[in-house]
């Protein structure tokens, strides 16, 4: 059972082993900037169907035959750590794992 009071101070919620998500305080967050957090947070959040166009144009991929964990890979890897190490701490090594879908040539 998750205990609201212990996220609201800002304690790791643990999802497995190896992946637990920091819930950050106010002030982590004004520290960090709130553009800064929303941005990092709505790039980590988003699916693919928030992204259908870009898809297409870009990668020539159907949006729709996009796994989210591959989608979530891509486009975290595009987001630095330090902008993620707030949610994720213990993710370094995400950032080095390259996606699966890649550029069309000469783009």
């Amino acid at each position: 059972m998750i205990d609201e009071l212990k996220l609201l101070k800002g304690d790791d919620f643990v999802i497995a082993d190896k992946i637990k998500i920091h819930h950050p305080t106010l002030r982590e967050i004004c520290d960090m900037g709130e553009q800064r957090y929303y941005a990092s947070v709505s790039t980590i959040c988003a699916t693919p169907s928030d992204y259908k166009a870009i898809l297409y144009d870009e990668f020539e991929v159907d949006w729709e035959e996009l796994g989210e964990y591959e989608f979530f890979l891509m486009l975290f890897s595009s987001l630095k750590y330090d902008d993620t190490k707030l949610l994720l701490p213990n993710q370094e090594a995400m950032h080095r794992q390259s996606p699966r879908t890649t550029r069309k040539p000469g783009c």
